[in-house]
């Protein structure tokens, strides 16, 4: 079929080595469909030489090229995946008007899957999370503070009503609600926030996102006295937001049957010249004139530690005792979260807010 095959594949060498074979190579006669085709097997060899060359130079930088697309299109940026962890919150101030009415510490229903299913639009508040520090976290904040023996009260409304809602147990071990009560973008502080235009509890024309103090697995409000036991607040947080009429915020309490005995005010109205503010304390509703940090730095941990025990109520700010107060209370429970004090008729704007940072948070009664 090929005359002149084996006289011109004699041998690899002379193909392959030696390329004066080349001109001696005559011409392939393939017959096909009655027709010879004359292909010159030298230029054939020739052509096919050099696309397997070229393409053995091509093909590592294909490969390479595919493979470092593929890894980059994988590969999640530093804030897109923070974006897919989720969102953060704002913090409020307090103000003189601090007590409840006794119908909103009352345990009440527990709270169904309306809970969830709420929308916060309205309130006013804006999207973005100022004190958070990022998107938000895919936690929930009973996954980060023992919310075991707490409620929450937040500034909307319970379902059908113009209340303020509170979400009890077990609903709190797996509730969050942004940016009101949510966890923080890196995952170890709970953010509360409470905008001037919020819902209130009847008791009070401010609104909070704040915790109750609860006994018995969260069923039961908790009371004790200040003359019997010993009684400990322990919490570390962060202011991270003020309204801007009205700048305090009430981020922890001492409660009894019928009103606050002592708050922990951040007050954006005794500011100083570098732009910090003094973290005070409210005694039976009169702001005193020692601060417990007259020069607070927005943002700034710091841990707070509040002991009622022998008809006195101890305050310790970042280890150190600050203040001590003779008392004689019963019906007392703690408080902590953001209680706002500020209002619309404050002129403060409905989306304005406030916002604290509680890391950790711990009650101890012996």
């Amino acid at each position: 079929m090929f005359k002149n095959v084996n006289k011109n594949m004699s041998s690899q060498k002379t193909i392959i080595g030696d390329f004066s074979s080349f001109a001696k190579l005559s011409w392939i006669h393939i017959p096909f469909a009655g027709m010879r085709l004359e292909v010159l097997g030298s230029v054939a060899i020739l052509i096919l030489a050099v696309l397997s060359i070229f393409i053995a130079w091509r093909e590592p930088y294909t490969t390479s090229g595919l493979v470092g697309q593929t890894k980059s299109s994988t590969k999640f940026p530093t804030s897109q995946a923070a974006t897919l962890l989720g969102a953060s919150s704002s913090p409020k101030t307090p103000s003189g008007n601090s007590k409840e009415s006794s119908s909103n510490q009352s345990s009440g229903a527990a709270v169904g899957n309306t809970l969830a299913a709420h929308s916060p639009a309205g309130t006013g508040v804006s999207g973005s999370a100022t004190g958070s520090g990022g998107a938000p976290s895919t936690l929930v904040p009973a996954r980060v503070l023992d919310l075991t023996n707490w409620k929450v009260t937040l500034p909307i409304a319970k379902p059908g009503t113009n209340t303020a809602m509170e979400v009890l147990q077990p609903q709190l071990a797996s509730y969050s609600i942004s940016p009101y009560f949510m966890v923080n973008a890196a995952g170890n502080a709970v953010i509360f926030q409470a905008n001037a235009g919020g819902v209130t509890t009847s008791g009070s024309s401010y609104p909070r996102s704040e915790l109750r103090e609860m006994t018995n697995n969260g069923t039961q409000l908790a009371s004790w006295s200040t003359t019997s036991g010993t009684h400990t607040l322990v919490v570390k947080e962060a202011v991270n937001h003020l309204p801007v009429v009205k700048p305090q915020v009430v981020s922890a309490q001492v409660h009894d049957a019928s009103g606050d005995i002592i708050e922990i005010l951040a007050d954006g109205l005794r500011k100083n010249a570098d732009g910090t503010f003094g973290i005070c304390v409210r005694y039976n509703g009169s702001e005193q004139s020692t601060c417990l940090d007259s020069h607070y730095t927005m943002g700034t941990a710091y841990t707070l530690q509040i002991v009622a025990s022998g008809g006195h109520i101890i305050i310790w700010y970042n280890g150190v005792q600050k203040f001590d107060f003779t008392n004689s209370s019963s019906g007392d429970y703690f408080k902590a979260g953001c209680y706002t004090q500020s209002n619309t008729s404050k002129g403060d704007a409905p989306d304005a807010y406030g916002e604290v940072a509680i890391y950790d948070l711990q009650v101890r009664h012996q």
